[in-house]
């Protein structure tokens, strides 16, 4: 399989930096020029909108070249790795790299908890109990860059002078005051609250989050014909209120795409690999980090060893292993020193091919939809940018 790793001058880091510079908050990523240059017409309306999962592989798969979203396809761009709503959602709501956000998987094991944690449940991985809501807020705070103190300080209005707003399901915190934060049961009223946004006085900027096709490909599969239809529903969402919303940019993309996956692999019953490992096996369905014990230096050159020849001889052109230290140097995650890099372990295994889930307990669910690894299905991500401005 030929990896696709991210590309931060042509990723969704850029499109969050974009928009984070545009609003007046400091940023030092590159900024996307075809996003800039509509920027600069000065509309009334700025949207940004992240459909979960909506990549370009099923942009592709389900709606025709001619289709409304696909004809405003302006590129295909990279997300980050691993290509999962943790890592991508965080780095689109804070316009910083993995690297700087440290929010890498749905599990990370933290050692000063000796825990592996559901970053997004504030719960044991393994056990389902709570741990104190405070922790992660501390050990890897995150505040989006529309609710810096840039903006919080000017009662939420830019110094360009937008209000910001946010739109998103209910499962997510809100950032911004109740009278700017919205959040939604279904597409039909994702779009009900943008229209009311957008149809307010004064400049408005609002930056959206829709869990959908994502949710619903993990359960049906991306060539699933109830998936084809939710796309279709969309598209055609996006397009009637494009054209009934003068004097508004649009612009969308996704956190990652998703593949169909058929083939799953038990990590979790693997007692060879298990007893390799300082801690538990962590991560996501298609990047699985691994710790190994570093307490003798003999003994960790020994295991790294044993360790290779187990995943070359068990998972033979199946699962690749990946070194954390290399893909750090390859700017993978973003800058090359981070005090983050202790959450990622020393290897990583990401599947070989496209339709492969790797498990690492008995309470993980075989999804139908997968994504997280390097597949250009799951990487590859699109920058849509509309308007009917002339």
């Amino acid at each position: 399989m030929k990896l696709t790793y991210p590309n931060y001058n042509s990723n969704i880091l850029n499109i969050a930096a974009t928009l984070a510079s545009f609003l007046g908050c400091k940023n030092n990523h590159p900024k996307l020029d075809a996003i800039k240059r509509e920027l600069d017409k000065g509309y009334k309306n700025v949207v940004f909108i992240c459909f979960d999962g909506l990549g370009i592989h099923q942009l592709k798969t389900h709606l025709k070249r001619d289709d409304f979203l696909r004809r405003h396809i302006v590129s295909e761009i990279t997300s980050v790795f691993p290509s999962t709503t943790t890592n991508a959602t965080s780095t689109l709501y804070t316009a910083t790299p993995p690297s700087s956000h440290g929010w890498f998987a749905w599990s990370l094991y933290f050692e000063c908890k000796g825990q592996v944690i559901e970053l997004f449940k504030d719960k044991d991985f393994f056990t389902g109990q709570d741990i104190d809501k405070n922790f992660l807020p501390t050990r890897l705070p995150k505040t989006p860059y529309y609710a810096t103190n840039e903006i919080k300080n000017n009662n939420y209005i830019s110094p360009n002078g937008y209000q910001v707003n946010e739109i998103q399901p209910p499962f997510c915190s809100h950032n911004l005051p109740l009278e700017n934060s919205y959040h939604f049961k279904n597409l039909a009223e994702h779009f009900k609250y943008l229209s009311y946004i957008c149809n307010k006085k004064g400049k408005q900027f609002v930056f959206c989050y829709n869990p959908k096709p994502d949710n619903h490909m993990h359960i049906y599969g991306v060539k699933n014909q109830s998936t084809k239809n939710l796309i279709a529903t969309i598209n055609s969402t996006v397009e009637n209120f494009i054209k009934t919303h003068s004097d508004t940019l649009v612009i969308i993309t996704a956190d990652h795409g998703q593949a169909d996956a058929n083939v799953y692999f038990n990590l979790h019953k693997d007692d060879v690999l298990k007893n390799l490992l300082a801690t538990p096996l962590y991560g996501d369905k298609r990047s699985v980090f691994l710790k190994l014990d570093k307490s003798c230096a003999d003994t960790f050159t020994q295991t790294k060893i044993k360790l290779k020849c187990h995943i070359q001889t068990n998972y033979k052109n199946q699962i690749v292993l990946l070194c954390i230290n290399y893909l750090i140097e390859k700017g993978v995650f973003g800058v090359s020193n981070s005090e983050h890099f202790n959450l990622l372990g020393d290897f990583v295994l990401v599947p070989a091919n496209d339709n492969a889930e790797l498990l690492i307990s008995d309470e993980c669910s075989m999804h139908k939809g997968a994504h997280s690894g390097l597949h250009e299905k799951e990487m590859l991500v699109p920058l849509i940018i509309l308007s009917n401005k002339e």
